[in-house]
């Protein structure tokens, strides 16, 4: 997942998902121009934990879990990254914080057994 943090856009597997857009107004409050999505952080473990810092914006759970499913898409197909070379098993958590800490709202589990 990669966020161009300027411009507030996701470019990866969520593409069509749309950050909320920001006005400054005076002494720099921001103000939503609508009522404001909620963050989703996809945390990625596979052995050793890839934490989402970054988070997407969506409309709901039902879309982050259409994210997460993209995701998990993106990183089985990806021909750089094994996701079963070193584990046999890894999993996505989604949060609605940064933290690893933090408990998961649900989490997609990928395991390969013989």
């Amino acid at each position: 997942m990669i966020m161009d943090v300027k411009r507030h856009l996701v470019v990866g597997p969520f593409r069509d998902a749309i950050a909320t857009p920001v006005l400054v107004g005076p002494q720099g409050c921001n103000r939503f121009t609508e009522a404001p999505m909620p963050r989703y952080f996809f945390h990625v473990h596979d052995g050793g934990s890839v934490p989402d810092d970054l988070g997407v914006n969506l409309p709901d759970i039902d879309a982050a879990r259409t994210a997460a499913i993209e995701l998990s898409c993106e990183i089985l197909s990806s021909e750089l990254i094994g996701p079963f070379q070193d584990h046999p098993s890894w999993r996505i958590e989604v949060s609605n914080s940064p933290e690893l800490s933090s408990l998961p709202l649900f989490t997609l589990h990928f395991s390969v057994t013989q």
